[in-house]
């Protein structure tokens, strides 16, 4: 008897636990799925980017803006394929004397135009040693590979890294390309590494290890990483960022200690230099493929006309990274303009100077955005699907519904302020789309079932003592106190089965309960086409 009260708790937590583990698996197993992938992607993602809004970009990166307000300014034609790089030239110049750490221009340079200018432009890289220029990234097709021969396939695959001209790429701190994912069209991810290119350290890697010149030698002790035979001047910051890369990626127990070392840096290396180090480690021993986490609308990150930057009052530019490229504010005239979740109603969207600075800004920070682990995620939907299922099982019903929008709400919030502090992006599409409405609606549907084998049992039970109606109401109201009371005319029949008696004695009890079963058909029968009930049968002793 003292084990009696525990049996109901056995089978509500055994309830629940099956409910939470059902709901729990179906999320596991479906999250992987492509199509919720995309969907997290435009619909989770996107809510939390609008829920927290713009955010401040680091101080350190600037765009400046070449738009078509500038080009009338300066009274050139708004394609800028035709200004005269001795512009490019004087900004660099300007730029230089400013302090900036790092210059990089998102525009192409693979061919020559007007001698003068050229010079110009070549001999003010040379000068500022800072300069990180673009490289395109193209695709080859059969016609380019001269053959129409299908076993080419696997090298059409392979991208090509466009030369850059000479004069310019010799004097340069470095070069590098800046490829953007534009399947689905929204763009939601960039490269630090691209694999199909030769692992070619992308625009804000480069940018990033120009940057950090002044700490690079530190770093390069602090991981035990020595300078490589045949690095030179010209292409130093590109064959390092691979090189490191391939020194920390390789050994991830090396990795793993370096962390350490870096972490423990001596308390006299400076505050900056210290964050410098961490940024390098965490583009070398990090993913080559990255979520961006956006600041904002289009010129969220500190804009600058070009015109302004030439010619203008500055502000101030010391220890700043500068990227310089197409951004224009009016839709129709922007050439390198990209969807993202940060694109205006207008149809105004973030160019791609914006969004090299932005991967920029994310690589000095130390911050993406970035879905759990594998193994995480998935204990965390089983967890997830666990709670609801004990929320609902173990509670009535008009607390287990309201428990489990608490839970909801809970989990929303919680992912986004992981999202907001730290680009910790938790799944919100499975939980909230699959697994909340999934185990509601089982809840609901056990809880109809159960109330309809109670009623069942009730109608049963009680039919065989109370009229039909009564029986109705107990079962529509099982709670309710009884029928109210109500004055009602009834008829006692009496009848006689003749030589009941003497078959009684004779006929085994199956056959006698037939034979009184045919008796009282014949008797009920006309009261219950009247609509009224027997209400008890007794024998006369």
């Amino acid at each position: 008897m003292k084990w009696a009260w525990m049996r109901p708790a056995r089978r509500i937590l055994a309830s629940g636990l099956g409910l939470g583990l059902l709901v729990g698996m179906v999320g596991v197993l479906i999250n992987p799925w492509g199509v919720m992938l995309r969907l997290e992607t435009s619909l989770g993602l996107d809510w939390l980017f609008t829920i927290r809004g713009p955010r401040s970009a680091p101080a350190d990166v600037m765009v400046i803006a070449i738009d078509d307000q500038s080009a009338k300014t300066l009274g050139l034609p708004s394609d800028t394929a035709e200004w005269s790089r001795a512009l490019h030239a004087r900004l660099v110049n300007r730029l230089q004397a400013m302090g900036t750490d790092v210059i990089v221009f998102d525009m192409a340079f693979e061919d020559s135009r007007d001698s003068e200018g050229d010079r110009a432009f070549a001999e003010a890289l040379e000068k500022s040693g800072r300069v990180v220029l673009f490289q395109r990234l193209s695709r080859p097709r059969l016609s380019d590979l001269g053959s129409d021969d299908p076993e080419l396939e696997d090298r059409i695959r392979s991208e090509r890294l466009e030369p850059v001209l000479e004069a310019f790429r010799s004097k340069a701190a470095g070069i590098g390309p800046f490829p953007l994912p534009k399947v689905p069209v929204r763009i939601d991810q960039y490269w630090t590494f691209k694999q199909g290119a030769g692992d070619a350290a992308t625009l804000p890697v480069v940018a990033l290890h120009v940057f950090a010149k002044d700490t690079l030698g530190d770093y390069r002790k602090e991981i035990g990483h020595s300078a490589q035979e045949g690095e030179t001047p010209t292409d130093s910051f590109n064959h390092v960022a691979g090189s490191l890369r391939q020194h920390l990626s390789t050994n991830p127990s090396v990795a793993d200690s370096v962390r350490t070392q870096v972490l423990g840096i001596a308390s006299n290396t400076s505050d900056r230099n210290r964050e410098l180090m961490l940024a390098l480690f965490d583009v070398h021993a990090g993913p080559q493929h990255r979520y961006l986490d956006f600041y904002g609308p289009p010129r969220t990150v500190s804009t600058l006309s070009y015109a302004a930057a030439l010619a203008g009052p500055m502000p101030p530019l010391h220890g700043k990274a500068v990227f310089i490229g197409a951004s224009n504010t009016y839709q129709p005239v922007q050439q390198d303009g990209f969807f993202t979740v940060f694109s205006q109603d207008d149809g105004t969207d973030l160019g791609g100077v914006e969004i090299a600075a932005t991967a920029f800004a994310n690589l000095l920070e130390r911050r993406s955005v970035r879905p759990p682990p594998p193994l995480e995620e998935s204990m965390l939907l089983l967890s997830l699907g666990l709670l609801l299922g004990l929320i609902l099982r173990g509670l009535p019903l008009a607390w287990a519904l309201p428990g489990a929008a608490f839970v909801g709400v809970g989990y929303l919030g919680s992912a986004f302020a992981l999202f907001s502090h730290n680009g910790l992006w938790l799944p919100l599409v499975t939980p909230m789309v699959i697994q909340m409405p999934l185990a509601i609606g089982l809840t609901l549907y056990l809880s109809y079932a159960r109330s309809q084998h109670d009623r069942t049992t009730l109608q049963k039970t009680f039919a065989r003592y109370l009229p039909p109606k009564v029986v109705h109401d107990l079962a529509d109201h099982p709670d309710a106190v009884g029928p109210a009371p109500r004055t009602a005319h009834g008829v006692c029949l009496i009848t006689d089965a003749q030589k009941f008696s003497s078959l009684a004695e004779r006929l085994p009890p199956n056959e006698m309960r037939a034979l009184l079963n045919r008796y009282f058909k014949v008797l009920f029968r006309p009261v219950e086409r009247r609509a009224g009930f027997v209400s008890d049968v007794f024998g006369d002793s």
